[in-house]
């Protein structure tokens, strides 16, 4: 071999290893764009931004162009090299080229690019959009080849042929507020919120409601007098009524309407707002449309007997999303975990087992637990109503009742043991 076709075949396959590394970066960006990024592209590259927007959605396209250029550069780049040792050393040539072929195309035209593109994407992608358009239209023909081979090899091995993933993911949502709170462009607060906003589809009404043993109702023939002590002593706005048994609730009474009864004889049956029921099991996400459609802002939870398990208002389940909502009532119950100076806490008992999870991080209640708050949790582990020192251990945690009021866990002290 002269000189001249060294250098010229050399050269050739330094150009396809370029080119090898082209496509791999540019496979890499795209993959790291986020379609979010696309609008603050606009102004400055407005028709590589609409060719993007475009490649994005049909992501097959661009992985079988990239995947057909890639191989093929690497083919031809690793037949030329064999090529070139085999015309400098002979037969040991083959071994030679497979081994600085190898090293080559990892370093130069895998790692190397795709570590540069991972962390420039918005960049690369600009640039390579219209080239990379122009391959697509080029290599259609052979891509459709390619997607009906595919999708046939698909349906034989029982597969579907397209799964739609969506664009941006739960878990990517929850890293960019991780990321936001940790580098301080959201408060802690804000961070809580939207991830309890992310979480509200998995929160079911049993973990949030009042629970039973904390309903503050009337029964239909309570006199006016004892209703308007009732509303002084609790306070509360909205009243379930019962009939013949608390199990048996006909209505919502407002105390608004009270001032608007008129002046026949009192009765509480014309005052009533309807009642509706809805299942322990269903989901915050459910149940704040069901209240915005139905318009109302306390429904009883039931459960799958129908049996009275609890009462819910709007109110709780916001509560659940921003945080406690303070108001004038809040004195009689603690609303918010406090740490002690052994580290240990002091927690409402009718709280829910994931918010504590949430606030304490070192915490990790047993997966086998099947209460949603931490009364009910106790009460399950005693089997009959607790008293004040009650002691509940599970796994590495030590569940001391602290205070009770009307057989009611008002509050518990929660130690980590240490292994």
């Amino acid at each position: 071999m002269d000189h001249i076709n060294l250098l010229s075949q050399t050269a050739l396959f330094f150009l396809l290893i370029l080119c090898s590394a082209l496509f791999s970066g540019t496979e890499t960006a795209l993959f790291s764009l986020r379609h979010h990024r696309l609008k603050h592209f606009t102004d400055d590259h407005p028709r590589a931004t609409k060719v993007l927007e475009k490649i994005l959605k049909q992501p097959r396209e661009f992985i079988s162009t990239i995947l057909v250029c890639n191989n093929f550069v690497n083919v031809a780049a690793s037949a030329l090299a064999t090529r070139i040792c085999i015309d400098l050393w002979g037969e040991n040539g083959v071994i030679i080229a497979t081994i600085v072929v190898t090293v080559i195309l990892l370093i130069g035209a895998e790692i190397t690019p795709k570590t540069y593109a991972a962390t420039h994407p918005d960049g690369i992608s600009i640039k390579a959009a219209l080239p990379l358009r122009f391959l697509i239209t080029i290599l259609k023909p052979i891509n459709r080849f390619l997607a009906l081979a595919v999708n046939l090899l698909l349906r034989l091995m029982g597969m579907p042929e397209r799964v739609q993933a969506p664009t941006i993911s739960e878990e990517e949502i929850k890293s960019v507020i991780l990321t936001g709170r940790q580098e301080g462009l959201l408060r802690e607060s804000e961070s809580s919120m939207l991830a309890n906003i992310l979480n509200i589809d998995k929160t079911r009404a049993r973990g949030v409601m009042q629970p039973r043993s904390q309903i503050i109702s009337l029964a239909l023939d309570t006199p006016l007098k004892q209703i308007n002590e009732v509303i002084r002593k609790n306070g509360f706005s909205r009243y379930p009524v019962y009939s013949k048994g608390p199990e048996n609730v006909i209505g919502i009474l407002h105390i608004k309407d009270l001032f608007r009864r008129s002046k026949k004889p009192f009765s509480l049956k014309p005052l009533l707002r309807p009642v509706y029921f809805f299942p322990e099991t269903a989901t915050l996400d459910d149940l704040l449309e069901k209240f915005r459609h139905y318009r109302i802002s306390l429904a009883m939870v039931v459960d799958e007997y129908g049996g009275i398990e609890g009462l819910l208002s709007r109110d709780d389940i916001v509560s659940e999303i921003v945080g406690h909502l303070a108001d004038e009532t809040d004195h009689k119950l603690p609303s918010a975990i406090i740490t002690l100076p052994d580290h240990s806490y002091l927690v409402p008992g009718t709280i829910s087992l994931r918010k504590i999870e949430q606030e304490i991080p070192e915490l990790s209640f047993p997966k086998n637990i099947t209460s949603d708050n931490l009364a009910g949790l106790i009460l399950d582990q005693l089997g009959k109503i607790p008293e004040p020192g009650n002691l509940v251990t599970l796994d590495n945690l030590e569940l001391k009742v602290t205070k009770i009021s009307h057989n009611r866990i008002i509050q518990v002290r929660i130690t980590i043991l240490q292994p």
